[in-house]
């Protein structure tokens, strides 16, 4: 199974299933019925590629997929968005891609499941791009600013590579786990200057889960290690070997009311 998540938006029962067969295979899916649902999945969890109806009741004035695109935006989140709608004008297309963003707009009468894996595909492969260095600067900085968090860490750590041996580790495999939100009760990736480790308790988004990392210099004997997920091992072990640090990630027993909202 491929390593994408997708949520389906749609409260037609017929075409929340025509979505989830045609995608169950390939993806990681989710579905929901309602705005109220479809936020809650997106706040406990990350989406590359969402899939949205415009209307998600029988009012023609619903606008309840828009709603939950423009709170996806409020967020911030670089999920791809496919508008799939029976009700495609004009007005509305030009809404979907100068307003929202949105990354496709198909037609439901004319949909097909070829059409569909090509968009998705392409909407995992945007979104991805999307989540670049700044995002994880935020994420590791905490309460200090990333200049002071980075200049701190490389101080501490001293990743082979220098600034471009840590922007290695950001993009390699602690990616897997973007995007991350911070415990309330230990925000932020934390640098011990006299230990040499950095660690912090996260909500990881793309896993719906919460995680645990920490980051130390490796000594000449110790064999880097990490827990990153089923089919990223190898990846990672290279990674942190050549930067001559060790690292854990691992999933904890954390509730999601401890992290930021």
């Amino acid at each position: 199974m491929n390593d994408g998540n997708i949520l389906v938006v749609e409260d037609n029962p017929r075409w929340r299933s025509y979505f989830e067969d045609a995608l169950a295979s390939l993806y990681n899916v989710d579905t929901a019925v309602s705005l109220s649902t479809a936020i809650a999945c997106a706040k406990s969890k990350y989406y590359d590629v969402a899939v949205v109806d415009l209307r998600l009741n029988d009012d023609a004035r619903d606008r309840g997929g828009m709603q939950f695109i423009e709170f996806l935006g409020s967020i911030g989140e670089p999920t791809s968005v496919i508008i799939a709608t029976s009700n495609a004008t004009v007005d509305i297309a030009t809404e979907a891609f100068m307003k929202y963003k949105a990354h496709a707009l198909i037609e439901k009468q004319n949909m097909d499941v070829p059409k569909l894996e090509e968009s998705v595909g392409s909407g995992i492969k945007d979104a991805r791009m999307k989540l670049s260095l700044p995002n994880a600067d935020a994420f590791f900085r905490g309460s200090e600013t990333a200049h002071l968090f980075v200049d701190k860490f490389l101080r501490a750590l001293h990743p082979r590579g220098g600034y471009e041996g840590l922007r290695s580790l950001l993009t390699g495999p602690l990616r897997a786990y973007w995007p991350l939100k911070h415990a309330l009760v230990s925000p932020g990736l934390h640098v011990d200057m006299e230990s040499r480790t950095a660690s912090g308790r996260f909500w990881s988004r793309r896993l719906g889960k919460p995680i645990s990392i920490r980051v130390c210099v490796a000594t000449d004997s110790a064999t880097p290690q990490s827990t990153i997920m089923p089919g990223r091992v190898e990846q990672a072990l290279e990674v942190f070997s050549q930067a001559g640090l060790q690292a854990t990630v691992s999933t904890t027993q954390d509730d999601l009311s401890e992290f930021e909202a």
